[in-house]
């Protein structure tokens, strides 16, 4: 997986600015977010080099346990911010 270059950055810069606005969630490198000093969310470019991925991992063990999805159409970057909101919700009710 490749980090996002700047211009990729500044295409997921709402939905990064969604994310950093979740309780709990710190952007600690641009594109890169922590839950609790965990690994929760990271952007990459897509295996096409085209498309950016988002990968969220288990916030309570960071493990590679990975679910990838799109994050490059509003529709895309919907279902990111929902599956970030959800999973965060799992973990404030423990």
């Amino acid at each position: 997986m490749v980090a996002l270059d700047s211009d990729s950055l500044n295409e997921v810069s709402e939905l990064r600015r969604q994310l950093r606005a979740l309780k709990g969630l710190t952007e600690t490198r641009p594109g890169v977010f922590t839950y609790g000093g965990m690994p929760f969310l990271e952007f990459h470019k897509g295996a096409g080099g085209g498309l950016v991925e988002v990968e969220l991992r288990n916030a309570n063990t960071g493990s590679a346990a990975v679910t990838r999805l799109g994050a490059s159409t509003p529709l895309e970057s919907r279902k990111v911010l929902d599956e970030a909101r959800r999973r965060l919700a799992r973990l404030t009710d423990d």
